[in-house]
C-alpha cells in the first residue's frame, strides 16, 4: 500500500464497495488482486498477495490523519538521503504491519 503512485484516498475510500467487489469472482476488477495478488502471481511468489487460508498474511494497517505530513528528504532513513515523494502530502499513516501473520514493526515515526 505504501507505494509511490498509489492513491491511498481512493484505496481507503470505498471499504464497503471493496468488500463486495473482493467477494466477486471477476478478479480483474478486484482491487486486492490488482495491488497485491497480481504482482505476487506475476513474479511467481508462492502463497503471498492475498488473505486466504494457507497463505502468508502480509499487510499494513493505515489510518487517515487530520493534518497531512509533507514528505521531505529529511524523512529518509536510507543511505540515498532523498525521495521522489519530497513535497508530497501524506494523508495516512501506518499504524501496524504484519508479516506472516504476526506484528513485525512499530508505526513509522518521522524525524522531527
Amino acid at each position: 500500500i505504501a507505494a509511490a503512485g498509489v492513491d491511498i484516498d481512493a484505496l481507503m475510500g470505498g471499504a464497503e464497495e471493496m468488500m463486495e467487489t473482493c467477494a466477486a469472482a471477476d478478479m480483474e476488477h478486484n482491487p486486492a488482486w490488482r495491488y497485491a495478488g497480481a504482482p505476487a502471481a506475476l513474479f511467481g511468489i508462492d502463497r503471498r498477495g492475498l488473505l486466504r487460508p494457507g497463505f502468508y498474511a502480509d499487510m499494513a494497517i493505515v489510518e487517515r490523519v487530520d493534518t497531512p505530513h509533507i514528505v521531505s528528504d529529511n524523512d529518509v532513513v536510507s543511505l540515498c538521503g532523498w525521495t521522489p515523494m519530497a513535497g508530497s502530502p501524506l494523508h495516512h499513516r501506518v499504524v501496524a504491519t504484519y508479516v506472516n501473520g504476526g506484528t513485525t514493526a512499530l508505526p513509522l515515526n518521522f524525524k522531527q
